[in-house]
């Protein structure tokens, strides 16, 4: 399962890499209310538009199927199981958004990829995911058919 951890930790670099010039704009509170919300729903924008271009939703996909055999072992779950799992992750619906001001986290997995640290944080709302590295923090609103899958994350420390 660590495959899955680093490959979601991969979609966190390439979209911070993609999309930096999204995050260029302020962060949250620092702006006035609705031209907060305004600064966070562009910052998503750009950086759903830059997911897209690099066709980074694909490569994430490829890389949990190549990996099949060991994610399946470290998860305990058979193959049919585990293309069910990547069926309803539906990577290609997951979408950068701004985190709901009232969500709370409920755990935090860290790991590396490519020599790169970084975190995958899920909350007490399971429609959204935060991942960190390289200094950037991209959160994800997610399916619902991914949220059933979300904690085996804990397979991987």
């Amino acid at each position: 399962m660590g495959k899955a951890l680093k490959t979601l930790l991969a979609l966190a670099v390439i979209a911070a890499v993609a999309g930096a010039g999204a995050f260029a704009l302020s962060e949250r509170g620092m702006l006035p209310g609705a031209l907060s919300d305004a600064a966070e729903e562009a910052k998503a924008t750009a950086t759903n538009a830059a997911l897209d271009m690099s066709g980074l939703k694909d490569r994430v996909r490829d890389t949990l199927e190549a990996n099949r055999d060991g994610i399946a072992q470290a998860t305990g779950l058979s193959g049919a199981e585990f293309d069910a799992a990547i069926d309803g992750l539906a990577i290609d619906s997951w979408k950068a958004a701004p985190l709901p001001a009232d969500a709370q986290p409920a755990a935090t997995y860290d790991g590396a990829f490519a020599g790169v640290e970084g975190a995958v944080t899920t909350y007490d709302d399971p429609g959204y995911v935060t991942v960190e590295a390289y200094g950037q923090t991209v959160t994800f609103q997610v399916p619902e058919s991914a949220q059933a899958y979300l904690p085996y994350l804990a397979s991987a420390q």
